[in-house]
């Protein structure tokens, strides 16, 4: 078993937050009201170290729970089929008429 099949197996504690409450946190946080997928995980994970006691964990068991779980994957693994096409798309164009890359990247 590899290390990403069995943290896939690993139950996680999920909490539950509000977007605006994760709005605030990111006001309080940035300079810029920029929202970016990195600083959103910066303030996601402060927010947990930091006050923690004050957000209520969802229930392991719960269906919700379970839902997000096999949503997240679903939405990982057709981000990284996506790619694998684009990539394989752009190889065969490159092998192909190399001049259409040309044109769309100008």
């Amino acid at each position: 078993m590899t290390f990403r099949q069995s943290r896939a197996i690993e139950p996680r504690q999920v909490f539950a937050t509000n977007p605006m409450t994760a709005a605030r946190y990111r006001d309080r946080h940035g300079v810029s009201r920029k929202k970016s997928v990195p600083g959103d995980v910066l303030v996601l994970a402060n927010i947990l170290r930091t006050d923690m006691a004050t957000h209520r964990p969802l229930l392991q068991g719960s269906d919700l729970v379970r839902t997000i779980s096999v949503l997240a994957r679903a939405q990982q693994g057709a981000t990284r089929n996506r790619q694998t096409r684009a990539n394989q798309l752009r190889a065969l164009l490159r092998e192909v008429q190399p001049a259409v890359l040309d044109a769309v990247a100008s």
